[in-house]
């Protein structure tokens, strides 16, 4: 059964350019695209796939199981160092829209993994990612080469010859990041292929700036990344209660570890898709950086749910506090959740929507 063309992944290439035989251990890094993985299953290569987060692992999983071929799917964050230099080659989707810090990260990674004579193949779409990975991989690999064009101008790179990593590079410390608001202070590290990778992303400083968050209430951090809001209001006044939700492991342990890190021990920090692990919990206060994309494609439908459920988690006293590009435009689906929705605030690249008195849903209409 061939493989499906993805928004990624141009598996033609592969065809063209990939020779994996039974015989060959493969580590993939597909992000949000399956593609890669399956591939190199049906063509017989026993696959590693890293993915950032548990619902990318189980989708990857339900894919393998539904063509009947075995993807040993992994967090991202589980590869160690036994692993080291045993994949004879390497598939890695261009993560452009994490920025170039998970380029760099994923690159380092493979080029630690792969054996002497291993090979990795980058794809980058549309243009993009092609320029950092050149730059970084000549870094880790003594020879890169362009070895294809596909649909879409998606270009198809080989890197061969991996550089080992230097004892300076494998014990640099993570920069740690300071982050200020109404004279509270936090300290954060961040993390490849978790939100605000590069730095504090300025619109979850704007939403920090303009929410009014009384003392001693519950506050719910939602799609929390690296937990720069849920520890923030946690510093402020420790009398809050605070819960942060990520669905991405990587994110909930890099925010366990900030929490930790500014000598919080009452924040609860839990992997949820939305509000699925907090079911039955309601909040005076939930705020979220809204998310506008499903990986790289643009999906004003995440953000919408996101709202929706809010209001069904929310005290009826409670606030909601929403942040967006200034160009989005959540007010309507807002609307129909919350009886009140007011731009608190607006700059030249934000907005904060703040939201209050939840609309009954179908379950409290009818008790």
């Amino acid at each position: 059964m061939a493989t499906p063309q993805t928004h990624l992944y141009d598996t033609a290439l592969l065809d063209r350019f990939a020779r994996v035989t039974p015989q060959t251990r493969l580590l993939d890094l597909g992000y949000y695209d399956p593609a890669g993985a399956l591939w190199a299953a049906e063509h017989g290569a026993a696959v590693t796939a890293l993915r950032p987060s548990i619902d990318l692992i189980v989708e990857l999983d339900l894919a393998a199981r539904h063509r009947r071929v075995r993807v040993d799917a992994r967090l991202a964050t589980s590869l160690g160092s036994s692993d080291w230099g045993s994949f004879d080659a390497a598939f890695l989707i261009a993560p452009f829209f994490l920025g170039n810090t998970p380029v760099r990260n994923a690159i380092d990674l493979v080029s630690q993994a792969l054996t002497p004579a291993g090979t990795l193949l980058y794809q980058a779409h549309r243009r993009h990612g092609a320029d950092t990975f050149m730059k970084y991989a000549r870094e880790r690999f003594e020879r890169v080469d362009q070895v294809g064009i596909g649909t879409h101008q998606c270009r198809l790179y080989q890197a061969t010859g991996p550089i080992p990593a230097t004892a300076s590079a494998a014990t640099t410390d993570p920069i740690e990041h300071v982050l200020t608001v109404r004279q509270t202070s936090i300290r954060l590290q961040l993390g490849a292929g978790v939100f605000g990778a590069r730095g504090i992303d300025p619109g979850t400083t704007f939403l920090l700036q303009t929410a009014e968050i009384p003392a001693g209430v519950s506050v719910l951090d939602l799609g929390c990344g690296a937990g720069a809001i849920g520890i923030h209001l946690a510093s402020e006044d420790r009398r809050r209660r605070v819960v942060m939700t990520d669905v991405s492991q990587a994110a909930v342990e890099l925010a366990s570890a900030n929490a930790a890190r500014n000598n919080l021990d009452r924040v609860r920090v839990l992997v949820s898709d939305g509000f699925a692990a907090i079911a039955r919990e309601r909040f005076e206060v939930i705020l979220s950086n809204l998310p506008a994309h499903r990986g790289p494609v643009d999906d004003p439908s995440l953000a919408e749910g996101l709202i929706r459920d809010a209001a069904a988690h929310l005290n009826e006293d409670g606030n909601a506090w929403f942040v967006v590009n200034r160009s989005r435009g959540i007010e309507l689906p807002a609307a129909r959740a919350f009886r009140h929705v007011e731009i608190a605030a607006q700059n030249a690249r934000y907005k904060v929507v703040r939201c209050a008195s939840p609309r009954p849903t179908r379950s409290t209409r009818h008790g």
